[in-house]
């Protein structure tokens, strides 16, 4: 079975991916395109759009894992926001993850997908947000929540929100997660 997660930067994708055993776990996030190529408003780059990423490759890659039980992925260096090689190896186990931003709308024709929606509050995520991008990349609090207003909101509600129509379950901020995956998986 393959699962396919997505949500608000910041929702717990990477988290709820992370606490499932046993799943082989492809990141949306290895599909960046390099900086240079990422979509800009008003000076900014675009990280929450879907033309941020690439893709066609991540689909390529997803439905090749799924035929061969094996697929090298690219690796992408966050801090620097460029593609650094194509050589992570991901063996295909029983449960297959796919996460990131737009993994319901990009991989919607993969078979035998569970496709899951995380329904965060915004002001959780931008918290969530300012913590990780604070400590990780020295970001201040106040350029954070200026480029969540101007960017990531708007993101969000043209591409990763409407996602949640064709979402086979919605997962809420509070759920337990893991659990009514586990639910869903069985029946």
């Amino acid at each position: 079975m393959n699962i396919l997660i997505a949500g608000v930067t910041c929702s717990g994708k990477t988290t709820l991916a992370n606490k499932i055993s046993n799943a082989c776990i492809m990141s949306q996030d290895n599909y960046f395109k390099d900086l240079k190529d990422i979509p800009k408003y008003r000076g900014r780059y675009l990280m929450d759009s879907v033309n941020a990423f690439k893709h066609d490759e991540y689909y390529q890659d997803a439905k090749y894992l799924l035929q061969h039980n094996q697929v090298e992925i690219p690796r992408y260096d966050l801090s620097s926001n460029r593609r650094i090689s194509k050589d992570l190896l991901l063996l295909k186990k029983e449960l297959v993850i796919f996460e990131g931003l737009h993994a319901i709308r990009i991989l919607n024709g993969l078979p035998d997908s569970l496709k899951v929606f995380l329904l965060v509050d915004l002001e959780e995520c931008l918290k969530r947000r300012i913590e990780r991008d604070s400590e990780l990349y020295n970001v201040p609090a106040i350029v954070i929540r200026e480029y969540f207003d101007e960017c990531v909101i708007p993101m969000y509600k043209e591409y990763i929100y409407p996602q949640i129509e064709i979402a086979d379950l919605v997962i809420r901020e509070g759920d337990d997660a893991k659990c009514l995956l586990k639910k869903y998986i069985r029946s």
